[in-house]
């Protein structure tokens, strides 16, 4: 007994904090016709990580109709889940790294065919938040099959099953956030440009878009159109003094604008002084002329 206790504490540890990338579905049976929710997770093992990237391999009989990441423990997608052919690729960052476990982003399958659908993982790679990049050797990755039956599921028994896969509508807009403006000699040669990352809770963000106003412009009203943006985007007006929106759109189409300025680059301010002296000279003479009255002799 003592020993079976003892086995018991000894791999415990282990079968809790493995690491691993899993797939889950809300069941395990359907009926052709059904949806299904399926969740990609992962568990650091009480690591610290910083990307987790892979694949889902679609098998045929499930296609998919949409995928959420709103509530995903990624905050930086480099390539957000999309779907190719009968698979999902996807790479993602948590910069300041995360440890437990959490999900990654969840896809809504239409099911057309009976049977076992197996789902799998490959290509997986998670680093480590160590400053080095270092990837967890030991990853573990957890397949996902689902049995499918021909016969229809009865009404009531069928409403409760989509009624648990469905996905909730997504009317709230991505959370506010500031967009940063920056400079660095690796980025662009050294030119401004600004950096944004949004949050959203419900089906992830889809698209970014910015918008620049010089100062001058918008003193008349005049404003520039909105262009397709991905972060850091280098900017137009790297000298004026600007104002910069971001717009981060969700997979829903709400939107959320966010709005930093840029001011003036020093050889502006200095251009600009310029002028003004030498402006301030030229007014000043003008004034400035001395008056000569015309005295007539008797």
């Amino acid at each position: 007994m003592k020993r079976s206790l003892f086995l018991i504490f000894f791999f415990l540890p282990t079968l809790i904090f493995a690491q691993s990338v899993s797939l889950h579905a809300t069941y395990s049976a359907y009926s052709v016709g059904d949806s299904a929710l399926v969740t990609v997770s992962v568990n650091s093992g009480g690591q610290n990580i910083n990307t987790v990237s892979g694949t889902v391999a679609i098998p045929d009989g499930a296609s998919v109709s949409s995928i959420r990441s709103g509530n995903s423990v990624i905050s930086l997608w480099v390539n957000k889940p999309a779907v190719s052919g009968n698979t999902i690729t996807f790479t993602g960052g948590m910069p300041g790294g995360f440890s437990g476990s959490g999900q990654l982003f969840s896809f809504l399958v239409n099911i057309s065919q009976p049977g076992n659908l197996s789902f799998s993982l490959s290509d997986v790679h998670v680093l480590l938040n160590d400053g080095s990049g270092n990837e967890i050797s030991n990853l573990k990755l957890g397949s996902l099959s689902l049995s499918v039956s021909k016969i229809e599921a009865k009404p009531k028994a069928k409403a409760e099953v989509q009624q648990a896969a469905a996905l909730p509508t997504d009317t709230a807009p991505p959370e506010s956030f500031i967009p940063l403006i920056g400079r660095d000699p690796s980025i662009a040669s050294g030119d401004y440009f600004v950096s944004f990352n949004a949050v959203d809770k419900g089906i992830g963000i889809s698209k970014y878009q910015v918008r620049e106003d010089p100062y001058i412009l918008s003193w008349f009203g005049i404003t520039s159109g909105w262009n397709e943006a991905q972060s850091p985007y280098i900017l137009s007006y790297q000298n004026w003094g600007s104002t910069i929106e971001v717009k981060a759109i969700d997979g829903a189409g709400n939107s959320t604008i966010g709005t930093t300025e840029k001011s003036f680059s020093n050889i502006m301010l200095a251009v600009i002084g310029m002028v003004l002296i030498v402006v301030t000279i030229i007014l000043t003479r003008r004034f400035s002329k001395p008056s000569y009255r015309v005295v007539r002799r008797k």
